[in-house]
């Protein structure tokens, strides 16, 4: 699902909510930004799995919204009892700001890469139609 920029500009991140068993695999695709970073945060707040691997190895932009909308799904699914990782670039601009910003130390980093799950939820409740 496309999440568009709350000014309707270009920026946008597409979201895919992939769940298998007890985890669900939120891989955030594109740019993300404080406009955009508003619709995953409520893409978020609608996951009740055990496990959540945010998986950003898709994304080629990330500003402070988007370090924010990160942490702060962190903190609410922690404080929820969830256990939740990440799935980082291993290079590129993204993945200096993870490193420089501390994200993948506070949030953990997924040990291994896993495949997309089998079931991937599109949320199209976020989309302009």
């Amino acid at each position: 699902m496309k999440i568009p920029a709350e000014d309707g500009s270009s920026l946008a991140v597409d979201v895919a909510v992939c769940q298998a068993n007890d985890t669900v695999t939120v891989r955030i695709d594109g740019e993300l930004d404080h406009q955009s970073a508003r619709g995953l945060r409520d893409v978020l707040a609608t996951i009740n799995m055990t496990r959540v691997i945010l998986d950003l190895r898709g994304l080629s932009f990330m500003d402070a919204g988007g370090i924010n909308a990160i942490v702060g799904a962190h903190r609410r699914l922690r404080d929820d009892g969830r256990v939740v990782s990440l799935q980082a670039p291993a290079t590129g601009g993204v993945a200096k700001v993870l490193e420089i910003t501390g994200i993948v130390a506070l949030v953990g980093a997924e040990s291994r890469v896993t495949r997309p799950a089998p079931h991937c939820l599109e949320i199209d409740a976020f989309t302009n139609n």
